[in-house]
């Protein structure tokens, strides 16, 4: 009997934190995995060169990996991505601030003109956020649909990412709108968990 795609392994952030400060041989190249985007997009967003950010997120990210070491990070003292953001927004502004060509406002990628591009820290915030929780979604994601049937994932992906409705999923699959409705709530049950399992620290 052949088997199936191998399910990724499942690392919380808690877990990572713990194999980060031990040492533990491909914590870094996870956390690497794990955290760069949302900070090079940050930088990006504040007006970095993409070799700029990426050199701000190996910075960020080593302080990061420092903290953890020496025990100044702790749970108590609040999210690992809140604690990551303050590291990693003084680091692209102190790299920033150091180009001949900085000025005091952040900028977008656009360039369009100097006040359409005007961003303010808040809205970087956010956006860094919003990718933080992406990320961490997509890998939730990845777990998740190895623990349903082909066909539930199927009018998961339907209703949520394809955007059918459930009378259009239904007919598409064959399947009662009933059937439809409990796939998906078993299917986001199931990622809330996932979720809350990966910001254990975070």
């Amino acid at each position: 009997m052949p088997s199936g795609p191998s399910i990724p392994e499942w690392i919380t952030t808690s877990m990572l934190v713990e194999q980060l400060r031990r040492g533990e041989s491909g914590a870094w190249s996870l956390a690497l995995s794990r955290f760069q985007e949302p900070v090079i997009r940050l930088g990006k967003r504040a007006g970095l060169s993409l070799s700029d950010a990426e050199d701000a997120t190996q910075e960020s990210l080593q302080q990061l990996f420092q903290s953890l070491q020496s025990g100044k990070f702790a749970k108590e003292k609040g999210k690992l991505r809140s604690w990551l953001y303050g590291i990693a927004w003084n680091t692209i502004l102190k790299k920033r601030d150091r180009r001949p060509e900085s000025t005091a406002s952040v900028q977008t990628e656009s360039r369009v003109g100097p006040l359409e591009n005007l961003v303010d820290e808040a809205t970087l915030r956010r956006d860094f956020e919003d990718t933080f929780e992406a990320a961490i979604l997509a890998q939730a994601m990845s777990r998740a649909r190895h623990e349903f049937d082909p066909k539930t994932w199927q009018v998961f992906e339907a209703l949520q990412l394809q955007g059918l409705s459930p009378a259009e999923a239904a007919s598409l699959h064959q399947l009662t709108k009933n059937a439809v409705f409990i796939a998906k709530h078993r299917v986001l049950k199931r990622l809330r968990a996932l979720v809350s399992e990966l910001e254990e620290a975070d």
